[in-house]
């Protein structure tokens, strides 16, 4: 049984992380189903990627569970779509979709928390980009895109208002402080950072759990 995956506080996936299987912070996007009675529908800001992350982000903000059925088998292949469109194309979606998800759900006070990580990651992300992991260009200009559009990134953080002060409670404990998604130096550096800043993520709050 694969684990349940999650995110980092900088909407990095962060894969195979809780140890109970069922656990999942957010839907997979290849299959996921929900109550009729729900009204649920993803939102078109999040072309090709993050959408099902934003979704999972306003379920858990509403106070709804996620839960991940590992008995079920989904055939699904994988990136079969973005694999005909240039990698400059598929950089920029996922990175700008990554920081549109941050600066539009995380309250101001994380933001200004977590800003030392974004510095770290960013030079991470440029670094992994010029060893050919990913287009530099499409990463490049998707960051320029959300650093030069304050006015639509501020209308869409006032959508999120009433849900701000509910991350802290319903999502940090379920996200990991890691920076990278396998063993790091960075990984350690980061959660020390999470502890030093109070950041209540899941490693810490389950250390303070056992210790409590």
């Amino acid at each position: 049984e694969r684990k349940g995956g999650t995110l980092n506080l900088l909407g990095t996936t962060i894969p195979e992380f809780f140890s109970d299987p069922e656990v999942t912070f957010y839907p997979s996007g290849a299959a996921f189903c929900f109550p009729a009675t729900e009204k649920i529908s993803l939102n078109s800001d999040f072309f090709l990627y993050y959408e099902d992350v934003f979704l999972g982000w306003l379920l858990r903000l509403q106070g709804k569970k996620i839960k991940k059925i590992p008995d079920i088998t989904v055939l699904h292949f994988s990136s079969f779509s973005a694999r005909k469109k240039p990698s400059a194309f598929l950089s920029f979606h996922q990175e700008r979709n990554r920081l549109l998800l941050i600066f539009s759900l995380f309250p101001f006070p994380l933001l200004v928390k977590i800003f030392p990580l974004v510095l770290v990651d960013l030079v991470i992300r440029w670094f992994s980009a010029l060893i050919g992991r990913k287009s530099l260009w499409g990463i490049l200009l998707a960051q320029l895109s959300i650093l030069f559009s304050p006015l639509s990134i501020w209308r869409k953080r006032k959508m999120y208002f009433p849900l701000h002060d509910k991350v802290e409670e319903l999502c940090l404990p379920l996200l990991s402080g890691q920076l990278l998604p396998f063993p790091s130096i960075w990984n350690t550096l980061s959660l020390g950072y999470c502890r030093l800043a109070r950041i209540p993520v899941y490693e810490i709050a389950q250390k303070d759990r056992v210790h409590s």
